[in-house]
C-alpha cells in the first residue's frame, strides 16, 4: 500500500515541480525572511516562535519539504535545516532555491519518504510539517520524527482538520486538486499521532477565516473580521474547534 501511495505522490507533485522548473529562470527570492519574520504574519505559524525560541545553530527537519520554501526561511534564522520530500523535481526545485539565494551551505534536501527516514536517532532539535501529514502513514511518520527527535525535541505539525463542512465539499468537488491517497486527520489520528511523545497540545485555526494566505485585496479587508468572529466562537463555544479548517500539533519527545 505505501509503495503504491509513493507512486501516487511522486507522480503528482513530480508534475508541478516540472512545470516550474521549465519555465523560471530566475530563482531569486527577494526579501527573502528569516522564519521569525515569517511566522510573524501568518497566525497560525506564529505560535511556533514561542514554542521554538532561537533557532540559530539548531539543527531543524522539514518533512515533506516540496520546493523548500520553509526551510530557506528556517536557514536564514541561522538554522542548519535538513529537508526531504517524495518528488525528485521538488527537491530540484528546493536545490535551486537554495543555491540562488546562498544558503545551500545551510541546508540539506534529499529525496525519502516520512515513513523511512534515514537520519541518526536522536539528531534533531526541532521539526515541522506542514500540510503533508494527511498525505502519510500516521502511525509510522509518528514514531520516525520521534526517533529523529533528540530528547526534549520539539515538533510542529499543521493539518488539515477532517471535520469542516466547507472544505470536505470542496475536497468532494475538486478530486483534481488532490492526491489519491490524502485523507483529512481526524480524531483517532491526533490520538495515534501524539500517543509516544511526553507531552502535547493542539490549537484550532479557520472556523470561518478560510484565507489565512490570501493576499487578495478584498479577501485581506473582510480577515481581521473573520478572526474576529472565529476567536470569539472559539472562546464562547469550545466544540466549534471541531470544525476548523486546521488542527496544529504540538509535540515535545
Amino acid at each position: 500500500m505505501l509503495k503504491k501511495r509513493y507512486s501516487h505522490e511522486k507522480e503528482f507533485f513530480d508534475k508541478h515541480a516540472s512545470r516550474v522548473l521549465d519555465t523560471t529562470q530566475n530563482f531569486k527570492i527577494a526579501n527573502l525572511s528569516t522564519y521569525e519574520d515569517l511566522f510573524e504574519k501568518i497566525d497560525y505559524l506564529k505560535p511556533i516562535i514561542d514554542f521554538w525560541g532561537d533557532i540559530s545553530n539548531k539543527k531543524v527537519l522539514d518533512l515533506a519539504c516540496g520546493d523548500g520554501w520553509l526551510s530557506l526561511n528556517l536557514a536564514k534564522s541561522g538554522a542548519k535545516v535538513y529537508g526531504f520530500d517524495v518528488s525528485p523535481q521538488k527537491i530540484e526545485l528546493a536545490r535551486k532555491y537554495a543555491k540562488e539565494n546562498g544558503l545551500d551551505e545551510r541546508v540539506t534536501f534529499d529525496v525519502m519518504t516520512s515513513e523511512n527516514l534515514t537520519y541518526e536517532d536522536n539528531f534533531f532539535d526541532f521539526a515541522i510539517m506542514h500540510a503533508a501529514l494527511h498525505h502519510c502513514d500516521i502511525e509510522k511518520t509518528s514514531k520516525q520524527i520521534h526517533r529523529v527527535l533528540k530528547p526534549g525535541g520539539k515538533a510542529v505539525l499543521i493539518e488539515d482538520y477532517a471535520y469542516h463542512p466547507i472544505m470536505n465539499l470542496y475536497r468532494m468537488l475538486t478530486p483534481g486538486k488532490h492526491t489519491a491517497d490524502e485523507k483529512a486527520l481526524d480524531d483517532n489520528d491526533l490520538k495515534n499521532f501524539v500517543s509516544g511523545f511526553s507531552s502535547y497540545s493542539y490549537q484550532y485555526y479557520g472556523l470561518l477565516n478560510l484565507f489565512e494566505t490570501s493576499n487578495n485585496k478584498l479577501i485581506c479587508k473582510i480577515k481581521p473580521f473573520l478572526k474576529a468572529i472565529d476567536s470569539f466562537l472559539y472562546s464562547t463555544f469550545p466544540f466549534t474547534k471541531k470544525y476548523s479548517k486546521l488542527v496544529e500539533i504540538f509535540v515535545i519527545k
